[in-house]
């Protein structure tokens, strides 16, 4: 970005980000509102079609820089959702950046979703090694605490293959 590149991200997960009132598109907000020189531009992954919906623009930059928000997001998904033809099919152009965030799809069979996740991320790192993926520990369960035993093996996943992690689900817990 502070090169007035073209960027990309790409982020793969569920519900709690496919919404113009969730987090993946406000991180378009606030990086278009950190970053006034690059246009910014948001494009949801469309399921129906496995492609992505015309791009919204969130701002018009005023530098020669775009940064494209890819948001594979799908309501009721699992990390290998995007395991198969879409996942090549998402990947439009190298990303900069991919985060993965699942975990309340899935049921509680920690070991079956961790696999899934490590396939996503392993598949992303093969296709594009020099790109960084963060893993998210998603948001904690309001009746339970199923969430917390995923987070810990998503944690250990990412520090297993050097992947960033993002603990979303500590961050909820320490401010509720």
């Amino acid at each position: 970005i502070k090169r007035q590149e073209n960027c990309a991200i790409v982020v793969y997960g569920d519900s709690t980000g496919d919404a113009t009132s969730e987090w993946v598109y406000m991180l378009a907000g606030k990086l278009a509102a950190d970053w006034p020189t690059q246009t910014v531009q948001y494009r949801l992954w469309d399921a129906g079609t496995s492609a992505y919906a015309a791009a919204a623009t969130i701002q018009t930059g005023t530098g020669a820089g775009t940064l494209t928000i890819y948001n594979c997001s799908i309501s009721g998904s699992v990390a290998n959702r995007f395991a198969g033809d879409d996942l090549e099919a998402s990947l439009l152009v190298e990303p900069d950046l991919v985060f993965i965030n699942y975990g309340h799809n899935g049921g509680a069979q920690i070991e079956r979703q961790v696999t899934q996740e490590a396939v996503i991320a392993a598949e992303v790192s093969r296709l594009y090694p020099f790109t960084p993926i963060c893993i998210i520990g998603q948001n904690p369960v309001r009746t339970d605490e199923t969430m917390a035993a995923k987070v810990q093996v998503f944690r250990a996943l990412a520090s297993a293959f050097g992947w960033g992690w993002l603990d979303i689900h500590q961050f909820f817990k320490d401010l509720p």
